[in-house]
């Protein structure tokens, strides 16, 4: 092939490439958008990095959110998945549980799973904890970037769910970039996660 073919083909990839992103970006924006959360037995809550042992402010947001939900009897039951991050002490699940006590969730209204450290973790551990409680419903919280990956692995995973988005407590800056990342998580998950549990 000459270099004007090779250039064609160049200048389709990144055509397909950039379609492919720019498609990925607009259901992330979409979804973020448009969750509504329903009734459910259990509020899942996905978990995130800590600052210092105490929840980030992105994971202070998920947890405000599932407060609201559990105090307006949307459902009963919290399970809150997050394992131990690195130079932590304590778990997410663990902060996460002791932030939610703080803010009037009973304690015995609340499960931990300590040892997930993906979205695909949270989910997957969170599902059988439904399972081993008998619990059919889940209402997942996240925050409104995450909102499609996450909702894309309970469908994966054959959860029954709705979503409640959490706001992100940054400068739009800030969270313009974590919105720019998401679709190369999500291509990711769609080849190298979901691909090996086909």
């Amino acid at each position: 092939m000459g270099l004007k073919q090779w250039e064609k083909i160049g200048r389709l990839l990144l055509a397909l490439l950039a379609s492919w992103y720019l498609t990925l970006l607009g259901l992330v924006i979409w979804q973020g958008e448009k969750a509504q959360p329903g009734r459910g037995d259990v509020i899942i809550v996905l978990g995130a990095k800590l600052w210092n042992g105490k929840p980030s402010p992105i994971l202070a947001e998920r947890l405000k959110v599932a407060a609201d939900l559990y105090r307006q009897g949307l459902a009963g039951k919290v399970i809150v998945s997050g394992g131990l991050d690195q130079g932590q002490k304590l778990t997410e699940a663990l902060a996460m549980a002791q932030w939610l006590r703080e803010h009037g969730v009973r304690a015995e209204d609340i499960i931990t799973d300590e040892v997930s450290t993906s979205t695909w973790e949270n989910v997957l551990n969170s599902q059988r904890l439904m399972q081993q409680h008998g619990w059919q419903r889940a209402i997942l919280v996240t925050n409104n970037f995450h909102l499609f990956r996450a909702g894309l692995t309970a469908r994966w995973l054959g959860m029954t769910y709705s979503l409640a988005a959490a706001p992100m407590p940054f400068d739009w800056w800030t969270v313009s970039k974590y919105y720019l990342r998401e679709p190369v998580a999500l291509t990711y998950y769609l080849f190298f996660v979901f691909g090996k549990t086909i």
